[in-house]
């Protein structure tokens, strides 16, 4: 996240004094989870919001692989039971999920069909300058910084001049559901629903667990 400050004190460094500060506090306190990556000196004007000119996320998704069933022949499940399982999210769903991304770069869209709750900015349209979908791989902690086993997931990456309220989670789910979709061979699917302006066409927000706020621009 990017955050203002303000402080009286008269330091000759205090960029290094608040880094240094925050980043002891923080590794004390919550185990180093939380760190300053980089403080510099700005005008009063400034606001990390509205003051910025572009943002980058990156949403991941865990992949669940599909395991071979040696009873593939079998069908002891009704349609209406495989219908009402939640969809898998594996490697196959890439080249879809890319291909949708990609056809939303560089054009200027309203995204309130892609949004939740009271609209409070000027305008909903936005333009995202990059989307992009790919297998990586990732490793947490265990909560003391020891690195657990490298687990691989969807990266799905968004850049853009400006984001709604909850549109990063909610075109992520959406574009999911339109890649699990038996007929995904739509790349114009998340065009169609922006189209609309309808919010009934999107589906719930994804989890808040996987979003990541890589950068914004100024």
């Amino acid at each position: 996240q990017i955050c203002r400050i303000r402080t009286w004190r008269a330091l000759d460094d205090v960029e290094n004094y608040v880094k240094d500060l925050v980043n002891e506090e923080a590794t004390n306190s919550r185990g180093g989870g939380l760190r300053i990556r980089n403080v510099e000196c700005v005008g009063d004007d400034f606001h990390p919001t509205f003051g910025a000119s572009c943002r980058a996320y990156a949403y991941l998704v865990d992949l669940e692989e599909e395991e071979e069933d040696a009873n593939d022949d079998y069908c002891g499940e009704d349609e209406e039971y495989r219908q009402s399982r939640r969809p898998s999210i594996s490697s196959h769903l890439v080249p879809k999920l890319d291909l949708m991304l990609r056809t939303l770069e560089g054009k200027e869209l309203d995204y309130i069909a892609l949004s939740y709750g009271k609209v409070k900015s000027q305008t909903t349209l936005c333009t995202l300058h990059r989307g992009r979908a790919e297998i990586v791989e990732w490793a947490g902690n265990d909560g003391n910084s020891t690195p657990t086993e490298k687990k691989r997931a969807i990266c799905i990456e968004l850049v853009g001049d400006r984001f709604l309220r909850r549109m990063v989670r909610i075109l992520v789910s959406t574009a999911l559901r339109e890649a699990n979709r038996d007929d995904a061979g739509c790349h114009d699917a998340l065009l169609n629903i922006l189209s609309t302006k309808d919010r009934t066409c999107r589906a719930k927000a994804a989890p808040p667990d996987g979003l990541i706020f890589v950068e914004a621009a100024y």
